[in-house]
């Protein structure tokens, strides 16, 4: 499938990657969105679901190190998934739950790179009515591509589900983070994010 990857239009598309957004929760570990962002989950208005989202998409739009990327359909004509990657080559919410589990990652990630030159993953969905077919392949691929030519180490955090997604594309974990969920409440219980690293076509770690 030759699909189509352009940065996107904030004011043409950000409702349509904010559907996406929802979808992929909805689709995936809707028991930890409960507790992280529980307006989404017990407000019945998707209205307010979606306002949310688009808040948590644009908060960032002025950082020049992001690239937020669509992937359109062909066939369909339409966007079935994105990805916000990050290059740095210079130096309504669960509050508590937020912090907690947030917290705990930046922490991680600024002890493993702090404020090295690197690239970052930030997040990247694709409507479950369109998975399967490589779009997440896709935008892995592009993300991938630059970092090589920038010359960029890759960092992620990733959910057991993506595992096997970021290995394919070079990724390899360097740390795992537990977050007992029990204490906000819920009987969710361990919730693992793994920090997964890539290093660049042709370079070796040292």
């Amino acid at each position: 499938m030759n699909f189509t990857i352009l940065p996107i239009d904030y004011d043409a598309d950000i409702l349509r990657i904010a559907t996406i957004e929802l979808a992929c929760y909805a689709d995936s570990d809707q028991e930890l969105e409960k507790i992280l962002f529980p307006y989404t989950n017990t407000n019945p208005s998707a209205e307010k679901a979606l306002a949310g989202s688009v808040s948590r998409l644009i908060h960032d739009r002025d950082d020049p190190a992001l690239s937020f990327v669509k992937l359109v359909d062909p066939i369909a004509s339409e966007i079935i998934a994105y990805a916000r990657w990050q290059f740095y080559t210079t130096d309504a919410c669960n509050p508590d739950a937020v912090k907690d589990y947030f917290g705990r990652i930046v922490q991680a990630k600024e002890g493993l790179y702090g404020r090295a030159e690197h690239a970052h993953l930030a997040g990247i969905c694709c409507h479950p009515a369109h998975q399967h077919r490589g779009a997440a392949s896709a935008l892995m691929e592009w993300g991938c591509k630059r970092a090589d030519a920038l010359g960029l180490v890759t960092y992620l955090e990733a959910a057991s589900t993506g595992l096997s997604l970021y290995r394919k594309f070079g990724f390899e974990p360097i740390q795992e983070i537990d977050f007992d969920l029990s204490r906000h409440d819920t009987e969710i219980g361990i919730r693992t994010t793994v920090i997964m690293k890539r290093l660049p076509v042709g370079h070796v770690d040292v």
